[in-house]
């Protein structure tokens, strides 16, 4: 069983954490250390060590707003992956809130890319038919063209909202 604790800088598994965020996702599509530490003040925001029998095994970086939760990073060392630790995660997530979880998703241009979109699919996420970036997270980031999931369907004047929320507290865009 999954062991999911909310961490921040300096706190046990903060290091391998921050590695595993490093090394994970692409440059534009993440913040750098520095920022990362300054958005543990916003309201909603988590950062989540996983552990299995007390080893790290992974990450989730959550916002939980108002009428949505925001599954903005997930990411399971290399070594631990095809254990179901993934799946775990995705199922403990949709049980732990009655609201919709939203999540970014790069669009289908490579095998692992489309491997994700099915992790997701077989976790019970739909592929929301919207036009959507993912905004830069600071200047000298670009925009990334992406999909975004949700484990529900969602009326399109919400989706909407939702982007227009993602976008001024994940990303600060006014």
């Amino acid at each position: 069983m999954i062991l999911f604790t909310p961490i921040s800088p300096g706190s046990a598994h903060w290091s391998a954490c921050l590695d595993l965020y490093l090394t994970s996702f692409p440059f534009d599509e993440r913040r750098e250390s520095t920022e990362l530490i300054n958005v543990f003040n916003d309201k909603g925001y988590k950062f989540i060590s996983l552990s299995n029998n007390d080893q790290f095994i992974g990450l989730i970086e959550t916002w939980d707003f108002d009428k949505f939760v925001f599954l903005e990073h997930l990411a399971i060392l290399p070594e631990c992956q095809k254990r179901g630790y993934g799946s775990e995660v995705m199922r403990f997530l949709t049980a732990s809130t009655e609201k919709p979880v939203l999540l970014e998703a790069e669009s289908p241009k490579d095998d692992l890319s489309r491997q994700r979109i099915v992790f997701y699919e077989r976790a019970g996420f739909i592929v929301l038919d919207v036009d959507y970036t993912q905004p830069p997270y600071y200047p000298g980031k670009q925009s990334v063209s992406m999909l975004l999931l949700s484990n529900s369907q969602i009326p399109l004047i919400d989706v909407g909202a939702f982007i227009e929320v993602i976008s001024k507290k994940v990303y600060k865009i006014s």
